[in-house]
């Protein structure tokens, strides 16, 4: 498979990582259908497309792994300021706690997650945008801000 672009693996981790798998099933039966019955996943998947990366894949580990296409530099950099500001961490939590009512209907617990990138990926986004993920920071415009979030 030949990829245009750069697709960092956001890792996400929760407070309920015996359900890592089901929400990764769920997860990736939303984004290959493209359609969900739930329109608060279709309005997110939709910003995340608007904001020039998608989720490709997700899978089961140690956290739930999501690819994330960014098929432009200019993706990249949006990625990497919009992952900064806490604003993919928002996202893929809101996600992910509205297919967790699916896998448990009657849940009233929350997810509690937290977003990271592996070393080798914050590299591959600095040299597929030509900026060190500090300064790309420093670019970020975005309003949302976590504590939670890791920075480069």
């Amino acid at each position: 498979m030949y990829v245009i672009g750069e697709m960092p693996e956001v890792h996400v981790n929760n407070n309920r990582p015996d359900l890592d798998g089901p929400l990764s099933r769920t997860f990736n039966d939303v984004i290959e259908n493209r359609a969900s019955d739930d329109s608060e996943i279709e309005a997110l998947l939709e910003e995340m497309s608007g904001l020039g990366f998608n989720p490709v894949n997700a899978s089961p580990g140690h956290s739930i792994v999501i690819l994330m296409y960014c098929k432009t530099v200019d993706d990249a950099v949006r990625f990497t300021q919009h992952f900064n500001s806490g604003r993919v961490q928002y996202i893929l939590e809101s996600i992910l706690n509205r297919l967790l009512l699916k896998i448990e209907p009657h849940n009233t617990e929350k997810l509690d997650s937290r977003v990271s990138l592996d070393e080798e990926d914050i590299v591959a986004l600095e040299k597929f945008t030509g900026i060190e993920g500090i300064s790309l920071k420093i670019l970020s415009t975005d309003l949302f801000s976590s504590s939670n979030c890791n920075y480069f």
